[in-house]
């Protein structure tokens, strides 16, 4: 806890905040225990595992991150030896996490990003050691520096300071050379677009990346570190629009990379850094459409990619820069459809290794040297028409690493050296059918750093040199309790026939579908979908016509269309819809009307809109919307009453709106927003009636508020809120009183609460909640009990809690939870973070002394509600889902893993802050009241609060 103490003559404050503080940390007395936890469904003791990411080799130590249940997720290292792997810095004092990551090296030393407080993730430097790790600029922004590049004698990244716009900044290692390299799009307005990875690339010491300096759109870019030097190298889609350059690869001081003009569609160019140097190599596919190529890699003289001809799918190309040099390697699945596959391909001397399709085996191990003849399947590793799905880690003294699953043994570590009988695999870290998911860290030398989980000691920090007997655990790092929801499980409980259904890991059958009522004889698994340790991980859980469908992947069909009545014998396949073990790939379900849309592949067509009536005979494709095996891709399925909208790309006009009642007749394009093949970048779909707003871009006016009633006609802007071509980029749209709500850039007051009527006069701010050119940021609304919650941030709160209804004088901060202007609320948690019961509310959040845990507000104030990790412990409650009589959550308790709780009901509403204890907040953000209102409390001297929600 911080207190702020202006001047010298305040020693009594001084003192008493002292005091306070002290007490408050060391004397807060018990609390009852309203939640408990309904059962410890994963009772294995030593499998929590610190999962170990984000690796970076710098000479013969390997940073990473990793969580020892001690200290949080913090700076790790490692020289391969049990001895030799240790905490680098505990960043984030206690159990909170720092998160380390953007790991990049300049010249020697770890630059990364990292949080020691609050939300704010800053830029560090480490050699290795507590006392030369530190700070080297702070960001309060919510959005943290990204695409951390090493180029030259610099690193780069991305970050919005919160007055120049997110741009690129760059350190040479010192506090002082930490700096804005240059405001491209000048003013509050961003040159990096929000939602693009911009690309940036190392080419011989200077940077090349995509930016949009508010005149040409996104268009390619390259900088030496200093402003002057810092230049757009050629407006390749002349005007507003941009070409996206993206893709950059180095061949020999040419870049090759993929861009539209805007007349051949996205297509391979190539640069030499200069104007005239930037030109088309070749039209792959002629005419507006574009190959897209994709997965661009460097082997030996020439740059691999998978390009889309037009006729032969999404296959494997080659290019030595020129036009006579670019040609098609093998049409790998022979016929329209693509062996494209998106898992990235690894380079191996002049030829390279990559997981393809060629219709026959499904997705297994390939390679190729650039030849016809060259380019062959290496092993069929599932025999027979299943599909090992290999992802490829790295090179390890010229042999591939990789992980497969053979059907047999589950996800394992592969190696290959390029032959059917060279190709086997390393160890089965985790024996049976279950898998242990092995993923890289990083290369250190003659052997492999890499993350796995053997079921005993949870995910932690593995080593291989390619054989088995050295494939060892280096270190277990978190000695904790299994949890039933692990990264590999899901987060979402839904209610269906009175209990609660979710997704868990028991540590015997794997991830799969589990219900609960609240009791722990009660809570049990309602099927082994995929028989043993194996996992068939459902997920899209989705209640529709008295039963619960969702996807699964039995092993045998891939992951494919499921539904449950609650009972082992009412959990069937409704349909295999793509035959054989690849599965169909559902990504979306929407409920409504008596239908059951859902997006899926068949193999034939490509993603398309699909309906179930739940049985096998009523799933049907509604409509191929893009002739062909491409696929239209239905994105952000919306329930308008009689009809749902949504996104898709008939191969003419790219995503666009589109609408259906379930019928093939009556699925049709809404409008070309964005007339040809220009995107409109249609975001957010979100319905407020019968009406859909969104957000869109036009080629005169980017990123603004748009909606449809459904007609052509019907299907326009709302308002420009920002004119100009970085436009007000509208987000969270969530309706609210029969209005729409969402967070919006006006260029003065930056990101801050807006809403609309549908009409240009009724779209107005709401409120400037942090003054100033700095964005307040609001997001993860969430509409309870007729107010309007979501997170916020200001200069003097930090991110907290805040609720409106709809006015200015009627928006205000729930409680300032962390006193000043550190944060209660994680930046980035995801929804729902909020649960309504009755006229309560409950939420996570942090008060600086006991970590996440579980609060509430209502009309007697706003106080936490229990400290299920007792002490500075997070026990971080997710999930949080009311039913009529339970709250049901996940959460952690320091002992037995992250496993499902419950409150009562009622409970919750006949709560009360406890007495003696500093969780009661008056309105005022004064350091002195807020001071007053601790000691006060511990004393049990409390102030009144009669402000109602």
């Amino acid at each position: 806890m911080k207190f702020q103490v202006l001047g010298t003559s305040n020693h009594w404050f001084i003192s008493l905040a002292l005091a306070v503080a002290g007490l408050l940390a060391t004397q807060q007395p018990a609390q009852s225990q309203l939640a408990r936890r309904v059962k410890d469904i994963n009772t294995t003791t030593s499998s929590a595992g610190s999962n170990p990411s984000i690796g970076l080799r710098i000479g013969n130590i390997t940073y990473f991150n990793a969580n020892d249940g001690v200290n949080g997720t913090e700076l790790w290292r490692t020289d391969g030896t049990p001895g030799g792997t240790w905490l680098v810095k505990d960043l984030r004092p206690g159990s909170a996490s720092a998160g380390p990551s953007e790991m990049t090296n300049l010249n020697g030393t770890l630059i990364f990003v990292a949080s020691d407080g609050g939300n704010d993730r800053d830029v560090w430097k480490s050699d290795g050691t507590a006392a030369g790790t530190s700070l080297l600029k702070e960001f309060s922004s919510v959005r943290p520096p990204v695409f951390l590049t090493a180029a030259g004698n610099f690193v780069y990244f991305k970050v919005d300071d919160e007055l120049h716009g997110a741009e690129l900044w760059r350190t040479d290692g010192s506090v002082a050379g930490t700096i804005l390299v240059k405001d491209i799009n000048p003013g509050p307005a961003s040159s990096f677009d929000r939602f693009l990875n911009p690309g940036m690339t190392n080419v011989n010491g200077t940077l090349f990346f995509m930016a949009d300096d508010g005149v040409t759109g996104i268009e390619f870019w390259k900088s030496d570190g200093s402003e002057a030097g810092t230049v757009r190298v050629k407006d390749i889609w002349p005007g507003p629009i941009g070409s996206i350059p993206n893709g950059f690869v180095n061949l020999n001081g040419t870049v090759l990379f993929r861009a539209d003009d805007g007349v051949n569609g996205t297509e391979l160019w190539k640069t030499d850094g200069t104007e005239a140097g930037t030109t088309l190599i070749k039209d792959i596919q002629p005419g507006s459409g574009g190959s897209s190529p994709q997965s661009l890699i460097l082997a030996g003289e020439v740059v691999y990619f998978w390009a889309n001809d037009g006729v032969s799918g999404a296959e494997l190309w080659k290019s030595d820069g020129t036009p006579q040099g670019s040609t098609q390697v093998k049409d790998i699945r022979v016929g329209e459809l693509s062996s494209f596959t998106f898992f990235p391909p690894i380079a191996a001397g002049g030829a390279i290794f990559f997981t393809a399709d060629d219709g026959v085996v499904g997705p297994e191990l390939w390679k190729s040297d650039g030849t016809e003849e060259g380019t062959v399947r290496v092993k069929d590793i599932r025999a027979g028409s299943g599909a090992s799905f290999p992802q490829l880690i790295a090179m390890l003294n010229g042999v591939l690493m990789f992980s497969a699953d053979d059907g047999l043994n589950g996800r394992e570590l592969w190696k290959s050296d390029g032959s059917d009988a060279g190709t086997v695999p390393v160890t089965d870290l985790r024996s049976g059918a279950a898998s242990s998911f092995p993923d890289l860290i990083a290369v250190n030398g003659s052997f492999l750093i890499f993350s796995a989980d053997n079921g005993a000691t949870g995910r932690e920090v593995w080593k291989s040199d390619g054989a088995a007997a050295g494939t060892t655990l280096i270190k277990d790092i978190n000695l904790g309790a299994g949890s039933g929801f692990g990264p590999l499980g899901s987060k979402t409980l839904v209610e269906f026939n009175d209990d609660i259904y979710f997704v868990a890991d028991n540590g015997i059958n794997g991830v799969e579908l589990w219900k609960s009522d609240g009791t722990e004889e009660g809570s049990v698994l309602v099927k082994d979908i995929r028989a043993g340790a194996g996992s068939s991980s459902p997920s899209l859980l989705t209640p529709f016509k008295g039963s619960l469908y969702f996807t699964a992947d039995d092993g045998l069909s891939g992951r494919e269309l499921w539904k449950t009545d609650g009972t082992e014998a009412g959990t069937v396949r409704v349909k295999d819809i793509r035959p054989g073990p690849v599965g169909s790939g559902i990504f979306q379900m929407l409920a409504t009307n008596g239908t059951l849309f859902l997006t899926a592949n068949d193999g034939v067509v490509g993603t398309e809109l699909w309906k179930s009536d739940g049985t096998e005979i009523g799933t049907v494709r509604v409509k191929d919307i893009q002739l062909g095996p491409i696929g239209s891709a239905p994105a952000q399925l919306r329930d308008a009453g009689p009809i749902i909208f949504f996104t898709a790309d008939d191969g003419t006009m790219g995503p666009e709106l589109w609408k259906s009642d379930g019928t093939e007749a009556g699925t049709v394009l809404v409008k070309d927003i964005n007339p040809g093949r220009l995107f409109s970048n249609i975001r957010e779909l979100t319905v407020v009636g019968d009406i859909v707003y969104f957000n869109a871009s036009v080629e005169v006016a980017p990123f603004q508020l748009w909606k449809s009633d459904g007609t052509e006609r019907g299907t326009v802007m709302v308002k420009e809120i920002l004119p100009g071509p970085g436009g007000s980029n509208p987000n969270n749209l969530v309706e609210y009183n029969g209005q729409l709500f969402f967070s919006a850039n006006n260029g003065g007051s930056n990101f801050e609460l807006w809403k609309s009527d549908g009409t240009e006069a009724g779209t107005a701010l709401v409120k400037d909640i942090n003054p100033g050119p700095s964005a307040s940021s609001p997001f993860n609304m969430a509409v309870i009990d007729g107010l309007l919650y979501f997170r916020a941030q200001t200069a003097a709160t930090g991110i907290e809690l805040w609720k409106t209804d709809g006015t200015q004088s009627g928006t205000k901060i729930v409680a300032d939870i962390a006193p000043g202007s550190e944060s209660s609320l994680l930046a980035f948690a995801p929804p729902p973070v909020i649960a309504d019961v009755g006229k309560a509310i409950l939420f996570s959040a942090s008060d600086g002394l006991s970590g996440l845990e579980l609060w509430k507000s209502d009309k007697h104030g706003t106080f936490q509600l229990q400290d299920i990790a007792p002490g500075p412990s997070s026990s971080n409650p997710e999930s949080l889902t009311a039913t009529e009589k339970l709250v049901f959550f996940l959460a952690d308790d320091g002992s037995n893993g992250r496993e499902l709780w419950v409150i009562p009901s009622k409970a919750v509403k006949g709560s009360k802050p406890p007495k003696n204890h500093g969780h009661r907040f008056p309105n005022s953000k004064d350091p002195m009241e807020l001071l007053y209102a601790q000691y006060n409390n511990l004393l049990d001297l409390e102030r009144p609060n009669t402000e109602e929600r």
